[in-house]
C-alpha cells in the first residue's frame, strides 16, 4: 500500500505499473461489497429487527448502525449523510456476496421499528411540512416561468426533494441549465430548485432564480444582466 502511495506522489509510472492489480497471495483474493442501509422511517427507535438473520449471513464481516438502542433517533434516509448504517460483505465466492446482499435488501424495509414523529401540537409546522411547502413553491414558480415561454422547445425532467417520497415532473426549456446538468439527476434538480427559493430576497427574486435554472439561455442572460444592473 505504501509503495503505491509513494509511486503516485512521485509520478513514477514504472513503479506504479509494477504494482500487481491483484494480491499475489491468492488466499487474500475475495469479493466484497459495502452495503449502506436505508431507513424509510423517522422517529424514536423502539427495536432493530433481523439482526440475528443478518449476522448469520455467510459473507457478513462487519455491521454498524447509526442508531441501535431504544430511545435513539432514526432519520429517514435522504442521502449518504443520513444512511442508517453500513454492512461490509466479504467472501471468496462472488455469488455468496450477491446472495447475501439481496437478502439484506429484502429485510431492510422492516428493519427499524420507531415511534414516528408527529405534527407539533402548538400549530407550528414540522420540518417535513416546511420542505413540502418550499418544494410546492419552487414547482409553482417553474410552471409560471415555462408557461410564458411558449416560443421555445420544452422537455420534462424528474425532481425529488428531501423527506418527500414522491417524484415530481418538471417542465423546463430544452436548452436550459437544468436540462443540461440535471436530466438524469432528480435529487440534484430538487436541491437546485430549493436553493432558488431559499436564497431569494422576495418572490420576484425567486422567479428570476428559477428562470435562470429552467428557462432558455436568452432568459438566463437577461437575469444575469438584471442582477448586474441591480
Amino acid at each position: 500500500m505504501y509503495e503505491a502511495q509513494l509511486a503516485v506522489l512521485l509520478s513514477d509510472d514504472g513503479a506504479w505499473a509494477a504494482i500487481p492489480r491483484l494480491p499475489a497471495d491468492e488466499t487474500l483474493r475475495c469479493a466484497g461489497r459495502l452495503v449502506t442501509l436505508v431507513s424509510s422511517v423517522s422517529g424514536t427507535l423502539t427495536a432493530v429487527r433481523h439482526l440475528d438473520e443478518i449476522s448469520e449471513l455467510e459473507s457478513v464481516a462487519r455491521l454498524s448502525l447509526e442508531a441501535s438502542e431504544p430511545g435513539e433517533q432514526v432519520q429517514r434516509t435522504i442521502d449518504l449523510n443520513t444512511c442508517a448504517g453500513a454492512i461490509i460483505l466479504l467472501h471468496a465466492d462472488r455469488a455468496v456476496v450477491e446472495r447475501d446482499y439481496r437478502a439484506i435488501r429484502a429485510l431492510q424495509p422492516t428493519m427499524f421499528e420507531v415511534v414516528e414523529e408527529r405534527e407539533p401540537r402548538d400549530g407550528s409546522r414540522s420540518k417535513a411540512e416546511w420542505l413540502r411547502l418550499e418544494a410546492e413553491e419552487a414547482l409553482r414558480l417553474v410552471r409560471d416561468v415555462t408557461s410564458d415561454d411558449g416560443a421555445h422547445t420544452h422537455t420534462t425532467l424528474s425532481a425529488r426533494f428531501p423527506l418527500l417520497d414522491a417524484e415530481y415532473e418538471v417542465t423546463v426549456d430544452a436548452g436550459s441549465l437544468a436540462a443540461r446538468e440535471y436530466s438524469k439527476l432528480p435529487r440534484q434538480l430538487g436541491d437546485a430548485l430549493l436553493r432558488a427559493v431559499r436564497s431569494a430576497r422576495d418572490e420576484a427574486d425567486a422567479m428570476r432564480s428559477c428562470e435562470a435554472l429552467v428557462g432558455s439561455d436568452l432568459a438566463r442572460d437577461g437575469v444575469v444582466a438584471r442582477e448586474e444592473k441591480d
